[in-house]
């Protein structure tokens, strides 16, 4: 928000101005008179104005300032341009092109600053989280033989327990999310299908005898992995409070032992839109739980009918050398078990 400089600042501000796919500066939430007084282009970027000098027109929003020429970057305007009065003559200006260009605003905008260098690319320096994961990342794909197998999952008993909850949790200011209920569902999973709460050590296979799951987060150094230990002993509202707490010290870059691996990992992307997608396993792992998001499909009913249902897409990435194929899919299997019968997760 600018707050024109001058006597009148108090009873006058420029709320939004932006620019759209026409390059028109567009002047949204004044009511005020429009007062155009010079006209000048040859000394800036301004191809046309929309009133002609000395025309004086009410504004409302949305209504057209001027238009940039094509193919010019914007330039600082030291001559006066527009003028702005109210219905009593008092004058709120000058309004110069620069304050123009500088307004933060909402919602999508055109970019214009593309070119500002004249090399053709930037380099960004890599985080010590970063290139840890890089590696991570590499050691996964170039050892770890990766197989993935998919499930679409009813999720409305899983909704309506969730809305239960919340509504008799509000006194104690705690708000489940669906992702607790998942992380609840992976650590009960792993306590029924021990093979995958495992990893390989090449001359043997380590079977963890805790639940230790691990979350991925998105922070400004890039990904982040913290984890809840012994996920398969807490309860919801426990697990609730650790992700909240544990997502914000990650996005603050402030995790210490928090960040000591887990035995399996869960990545999701559902609030993003993503209906499936495949992660990579953790070197210290043999599955990692990608979950997409909700979906409405048609189901079949036990008339021979159909209703629509909300669904849910979850793809487990397992190490073949751990987990064998039979083992994922009974993994998947009694996962789907706890998402379609959610009170077994509050028991």
């Amino acid at each position: 928000m600018i707050m024109l400089q001058n006597k009148f600042q108090s009873s006058f501000k420029v709320q939004r101005i932006f620019c759209n796919k026409q390059s028109w500066f567009i002047l949204k939430g004044c009511k005020a008179l429009l007062s155009v007084y010079s006209a000048t282009k040859e000394h800036d970027n301004i191809s046309r104005w929309a009133r002609e000098k000395g025309a004086a027109d009410k504004i409302n929003e949305n209504r057209s300032l001027a238009r940039r020429e094509e193919n010019k970057a914007p330039r600082r305007v030291s001559t006066e341009k527009l003028i702005l009065t109210n219905e009593g003559n008092e004058v709120f200006g000058p309004i110069q092109i620069e304050h123009l260009m500088k307004v933060p605003h909402s919602g999508p905008r055109i970019r214009t600053d593309y070119r500002k260098s004249s090399s053709p690319y930037n380099d960004r320096a890599i985080s010590n989280d970063r290139e840890e994961l890089a590696q991570k990342f590499c050691q996964s794909k170039q050892t770890i033989p990766h197989y993935y197998l998919t499930m679409d999952i009813n999720a409305e008993k899983l909704i309506n327990l969730r809305k239960e909850m919340n509504a008799n949790l509000q006194e104690g200011n705690i708000k489940l999310s669906i992702n607790d209920f998942i992380i609840k569902a992976t650590a009960l999973t792993c306590l029924q299908v021990p093979e995958a709460n495992s990893v390989w050590m090449d001359t043997f296979i380590r079977q963890y005898n805790t639940v230790d799951v691990s979350f991925i987060v998105s922070s400004k150094s890039g990904l982040t992995i913290p984890t809840i230990f012994e996920a398969d002993s807490k309860s919801l509202a426990d697990i609730s409070s650790g992700i909240r707490s544990l997502t914000q010290k990650a996005k603050a870059g402030k995790l210490q032992s928090d960040f000591k691996e887990g035995t399996i990992t869960v990545s999701n992307l559902g609030m993003m839109g993503i209906k499936q997608f495949s992660a990579f396993i953790n070197p210290s792992q043999s599955c990692i739980l990608a979950v997409g998001g909700l979906e409405k499909q048609l189901i079949p009913t036990h008339d021979g009918g159909s209703r629509a249902a909300d669904l849910m897409s979850v793809t487990l990435s397992c190490d073949q050398r751990t987990v064998d194929g039979a083992v994922g899919a009974h993994w998947l299997a009694t996962f789907r078990q706890f998402i379609e019968a959610p009170h077994l997760l509050i028991t």
